[in-house]
């Protein structure tokens, strides 16, 4: 079974005063849903359930995915995962002056990788719509892929190279069961963006290895499922009964909180996760593909705006 997504690294430049809330995930992800649905839709209507066109349309895929009957008997489904996730700018970089750069990440993940222009005419609309508080407009300076076989990024796609598109088959990565292999016991990750795990209806701060990955394959399979035709962990619960025996040696993490305002509830909500570093201890090699997925494609709530990203290392 493969796995695949690609990155892309888009960088902008501000037209007028651009000012953002200190984590901007929710902003972004809020304004390109919008411009994809202005890029890919033929009516844009506010309800598509009865298009003609729902069945070829990129806007349907991305956004209001059907469930395949591969995936209706699976009931732990609750509903179908998007197939990209934004990265935001850094935390608390919130003011941009007028022609100030700055960018920010996107992971478009499976058979999404097909719509690649509906997203970079997106961002375009983007900047023509504005975003954050003062619905600051801006332009597409240029869209870089990262290359897995060169370690690096290029460039896809810019103004100045009359709009064309140049992407390949170089931009997608993708991974295996032989992926991310790791012989040391022991592991620390570092969340970079707040990560919440709910368990027993409580948000986890003792993040047991096993919650932590079992949530993980979770959301990797059910993404392999819908995006990449099959689960990429054939038989899941055997692997995470065996995470039930990595101990935590060390949590260094700390809850972070921001509010966000919710179009569809029309009213500001606190979020949060917890930041920081826990290391863990046990027989790793077998979870490492897992986790390999993991640092791109994050764990936990409200991944979609950038949330649960983190890094690893083998100790």
């Amino acid at each position: 079974m493969t796995f695949k997504l690609v990155k892309l690294k888009i960088k902008i430049k501000a037209r007028q005063e651009i000012k953002l809330p200190d984590y901007a995930g929710s902003v972004f992800r809020g304004a390109f849903g919008h411009a994809f649905k202005k890029a890919a839709c033929f009516s844009l209507e506010k309800d598509c359930s009865s298009c003609f066109n729902r069945n070829n349309c990129p806007y349907i895929y991305v956004f209001e995915t059907d469930y395949p009957e591969s995936a209706k008997q699976i009931k732990r489904l609750q509903k179908p995962p998007k197939p990209y996730l934004i990265e935001p700018p850094q935390m608390n970089l919130t003011d941009f002056n007028s022609e100030e750069s700055l960018s920010f990440g996107l992971t478009i993940i499976g058979d999404a990788i097909n719509y690649i222009p509906y997203f970079v005419f997106a961002f375009i609309k983007m900047g023509e719509d504005g975003i954050g508080n003062l619905r600051g407009k801006f332009s597409v300076e240029d869209i870089e892929a990262f290359s897995q076989k060169n370690n690096s990024y290029y460039s896809i796609f810019s103004p100045d190279n009359k709009n064309k598109i140049d992407f390949n088959e170089e931009c997608v990565i993708k991974f295996t069961n032989d992926n991310g292999l790791c012989g040391s016991e022991l592991l620390k990750l570092n969340f970079l963006t707040p990560i919440n795990i709910i368990k027993d209806k409580c948000s986890r701060h003792d993040m047991e290895f096993y919650t932590f990955f079992s949530r993980l394959v979770s959301r990797i399979n059910a993404l392999s499922l819908f995006y990449c035709d099959k689960e990429f962990i054939e038989n899941p619960s055997e692997l995470i009964e065996m995470s039930k025996d990595v101990n935590t040696l060390k949590n260094c993490t700390s809850w972070y909180s921001f509010h966000r305002f919710s179009n569809r509830q029309k009213k500001s909500l606190v979020v949060g996760g917890y930041l920081g570093e826990i290391l863990y201890s046990g027989k790793m090699k077998n979870f490492m593909p897992v986790i390999e997925i993991g640092k791109h494609v994050h764990n936990g709530k409200n991944t979609i705006m950038g949330l649960g990203k983190y890094e690893y290392e083998c100790e």
